[in-house]
């Protein structure tokens, strides 16, 4: 792949300082015009504010599942698509500042995919659609359909969980669905097509609890399997 880092600046909501962070773009077919993009998050939350153990709230957060999970997806795509070359382009978005945010007010979260919207903006960037992937590693996986992408992208949505309900049925939800203020809201405003595939509802959020035993091989690969299928299955409009 062609591989860029572009740094942004941004404030960290739970602490009131500055924060310099990192993105990483990686471009598949980077000839290309025709693309779509999948993202997730690489940093983890700085403070562990709902672990159970008062003492440990200031501790940060492992991140196994929420940052980890995606990005091992997102590295395992890349060996795929650079051993397989996809027949459109592909770009891996490793998005940084996702997480510093604080309860109830959405300012602080997703300061990576904002930069990266923006920048999008600016150069003309206009993928077909993008697929944020976020906590999809937890060994009781639950993954809905979630309202913004819905109101957004609700074709590619659909295409998605049929894909995961024929791969993990257990996992993907045919019922349901939830709201998440995620990566892929800063491309929706910026008039990207975007959806978040995220898991829902693990007791280990936001605690030092967070760890590589809570996720699953098989929950990682249901994920994955669903992203290839994209890539490979067809490109269609959703």
């Amino acid at each position: 792949a062609r591989v860029a880092e572009r740094t942004f600046s941004g404030t960290n909501a739970l602490t009131g300082s500055s924060v310099a962070g990192t993105n990483l773009v990686a471009s598949f077919r980077p000839e290309l015009e025709e693309r779509i993009f999948f993202g997730a998050h690489w940093d983890t939350r700085a403070h562990a504010d709902l672990d159970p153990d008062s003492a440990r709230r200031t501790d940060p957060v492992p991140g196994a599942n929420d940052g980890g999970s995606g990005v091992a997806v997102l590295l395992v795509l890349a060996e795929i698509l650079g051993r397989h070359p996809p027949a459109i382009g592909v770009d891996l978005l490793f998005l940084d500042g996702e997480d510093q945010g604080s309860a109830g007010s959405p300012d602080g979260y997703c300061l990576g995919s904002r930069a990266a919207a923006a920048s999008a903006a600016l150069t003309g960037f206009a993928p077909r659609y993008g697929v944020i992937v976020d906590m999809v590693g937890h060994e009781n996986l639950r993954i809905y359909r979630e309202k913004r992408s819905m109101e957004c992208c609700s074709a590619l949505v659909e295409r998605i969980m049929k894909i995961g309900e024929r791969i993990a049925p257990d996992a993907f939800r045919a019922s349901g669905t939830i709201e998440l203020y995620d990566d892929h809201v800063p491309f929706i405003e910026a008039g990207i097509p975007a959806v978040v595939l995220a898991g829902h509802g693990f007791p280990e959020w936001h605690t030092t609890g967070d760890l590589p035993e809570i996720c699953s091989a098989k929950s990682l690969a249901a994920v994955g399997s669903v992203l290839v299928e994209l890539v490979y299955g067809g490109h269609e409009n959703p």
